[in-house]
């Protein structure tokens, strides 16, 4: 393969997983919907325009494919407005002064000139075949709608995007918006400046294989500097809040690759020693191995998820998503002892709480007994919390100030000795229509305090979590 295969290769590959990936994220949200369209239009013209150099398929399906890669660049182009105009914050009070003339008549304007230039012949005037089987073309009176098609929504989608990167309002959605506008500025001047020189010789009668070739492997390579930027982007600054998908997906693969490493590995080393795989010896040395990996992943399972999500998923997590995830995990979970579990694992990864304990209070005319779940306590430390006097103190003062004062001098001084004395940092108390829930997060990891945005982010979590929490009890 040569170099601009395998960078076209990188380009289709990096595409569509980019393009997967945001789109399974939230498969209803509209922006994500035209990213995911951009993406199929650029690996479209991508493959279209490599394909029109295959020599080994026939003139005619070689002819249609040229006409599909007119089709892919206008519509990556429309789609790319689109996006941009839904993505930014500048395509709002575009959509609100033009309202429909934009929405329905512009979309369907193009996509009837993407029908046009795949099924006709609009723009192409003529195909015909050097000596050496290169595919060359000259165009009609109405390429210059074509430019037009590229080159106005590609500078249109470019504003709106550095519009939306100006108007940033914090400093980590400037650095992800940064990326994205770098990204796409790069590939679309180039591809808008290769349009245009293209046009300038194919317009003179200077058709040649700089023309036809040189210049389109230039325009789909700048499509990997696009997919890069935005790849970063979404790794580095949660562009389009993926990271979570993205971090299982790398859990996925890391497994996949564990268990594919360890299966050839052995397979080569049988082929050398035994060489029949398959004979008595072979299918027990594989049982064997089997047991072995399976033994050697649960060891170091729980060490790479950890790994994983501290370094990708929680790194600098979006609270708002964070708290959607555990709430949606904990609709499907019967078992509150589950639920606290999986309520503690989050509180671990995101502001390193060391343990945990939680109390449900029910509301109801029965004697039921409260139920308590604690994680990281020892049996004594779980017997000072449940006294009475804990319990009815915690539920008669807690209010959520008690967090910014060390010692919570707002409760009873026995009460709040006996939290102190075994490890309690953070207190909150919510009331549900099922009863009363109660969460106790213990010391920080490494020792230090939690700052004003943990227990903000703890508070916002407890209250989401809380109707949940009572309805299984």
């Amino acid at each position: 393969m040569t170099a601009v295969e395998i960078i076209t290769t990188v380009t289709v590959i990096l595409g569509l997983s980019s393009g997967v990936l945001v789109l399974l994220s939230d498969p209803k949200d509209i922006i994500k919907r035209y990213y995911f369209y951009l993406t199929l239009g650029m690996v479209g013209f991508a493959i279209t325009n490599i394909l029109t150099k295959d020599v080994s398929i026939s003139h005619e399906l070689r002819d249609a494919i040229l006409r599909a890669n007119f089709s892919f660049a206008i519509l990556s182009a429309i789609v790319f407005f689109l996006f941009s105009w839904k993505f930014s914050r500048r395509g709002d009070l575009l959509k609100v002064r033009v309202q429909r003339w934009v929405a329905l008549f512009v979309p369907i304007l193009f996509f009837f000139l993407v029908i046009l230039s795949g099924f006709s012949n609009m723009y192409i005037a003529n195909i015909y075949y050097d000596s050496e089987d290169l595919q060359l073309f000259t165009t009609t009176a109405f390429d210059l709608t074509y430019l037009l098609c590229i080159v106005v929504p590609i500078l249109s989608g470019l504003f709106l995007i550095f519009s939306d990167y100006r108007f940033s309002e914090t400093k980590e959605e400037k650095s992800r918006n940064g990326l994205f506008l770098l990204g796409s500025i790069i590939t679309g001047v180039v591809t808008i400046i290769v349009l245009l020189v293209q046009r300038y010789f194919i317009i003179n009668g200077l058709v040649s294989f700089f023309v036809v070739d040189t210049l389109p492997a230039i325009s789909r390579s700048s499509f990997i500097i696009f997919f890069l930027f935005t790849t970063y982007a979404i790794l580095r600054y949660r562009l389009f809040g993926i990271r979570v998908i993205l971090g299982k997906l790398i859990l996925w693969l890391g497994i996949a690759v564990f268990f594919l490493t360890g299966f050839y590995s052995v397979l080569w080393l049988e082929q050398k020693a035994i060489q029949d795989i398959f004979s008595p010896v072979g299918i027990f040395l594989n049982s064997v191995v089997a047991i072995i990996l399976a033994v050697l992943f649960s060891l170091y399972e729980k060490q790479l998820e950890e790994r994983i999500y501290n370094t990708i998923i929680y790194a600098k997590f979006d609270p708002g998503q964070v708290v959607e995830l555990l709430a949606q995990r904990l609709r499907l979970d019967s078992e509150l002892q589950t639920q606290v579990a999986a309520l503690f694992q989050t509180f671990e990864r995101t502001i390193r709480t060391s343990k945990m304990f939680v109390m449900v209070i029910p509301k109801s005319t029965e004697a039921v007994e409260p139920i308590s779940v604690a994680i990281n306590f020892t049996s004594d430390e779980q017997g000072k919390i449940e006294t009475g006097e804990v319990i009815n103190s915690l539920l008669e003062n807690v209010d959520p100030s008690i967090n910014l004062s060390k010692g919570f001098p707002q409760l009873e001084e026995s009460v709040s000795q006996s939290l102190v004395s075994v490890g309690i940092d953070a207190i909150y108390c919510e009331e549900t229509d099922k009863g009363y829930v109660i969460v106790l997060l213990g010391n920080k990891k490494g020792g230090s305090s939690y700052t004003r945005e943990e227990i903000d982010f703890a508070n916002n979590m407890v209250q989401v979590v809380a109707p949940l929490l009572a309805y299984r009890t």
